[in-house]
């Protein structure tokens, strides 16, 4: 029960340094979910989780429409760039997540074959929900990859038509 409490916290701690690499038009992601837990040390009321998914849909419009300004240089003005280094962190992240999860998985297995008598409720539990959140993720990476490509595209045939003239 120990071990599996000790690395439940050392996931936590890998999801937030995670999150802090991942900003919004230099907005942090790490900074959504520390407003959200500094107001609620107990368990939330509808009301605050409500009022926390809209800053995360706030979070993620940011995101889509200004893409990513960390770490600030000459080329956070060009649009391109820091949609293009939104989508590049957003795969990272989701990547990293995925990783998290495979690697715990694992040793969630080995704790269960260890200790047959009891399951580890709370590394189980929350590899469940960082499942999740990994899954919306893709889906709006699909959807950041798709817009990306069709401004590549877009981008491509009026060089050419430029280029033709």
């Amino acid at each position: 029960m120990i071990a599996d409490f000790v690395r439940y916290i050392d996931i936590l701690i890998s999801f937030f340094r995670l999150s802090d690499k991942l900003d919004a038009a230099g907005d942090p992601l790490s900074r959504v979910f520390k407003d959200y837990y500094a107001a609620n040390s107990e368990s939330p009321s509808e009301k605050v989780k409500k009022e926390f998914i809209q800053k995360f849909r706030y979070w993620m419009m940011n995101l889509d429409i200004y893409g990513s300004f960390l770490p600030l240089s000459t080329l956070t003005w060009d649009m391109h760039v820091t949609r293009s280094l939104a989508f590049e962190k957003l795969s990272i992240f989701r990547g990293s997540i995925k990783e998290m999860i495979k690697e715990n998985e694992k040793l969630n297995r080995e704790l269960n074959r260890k200790n047959k008598s009891q399951e580890n409720i709370i590394l189980t539990t929350f590899i469940v929900h960082l499942s999740m959140v990994e899954f919306y993720l893709t889906k709006i990476e699909s959807y950041m990859r798709r817009k990306h490509d069709r401004v590549l595209r877009g981008i491509e045939s009026k060089v050419e038509s430029r280029v033709e003239s």
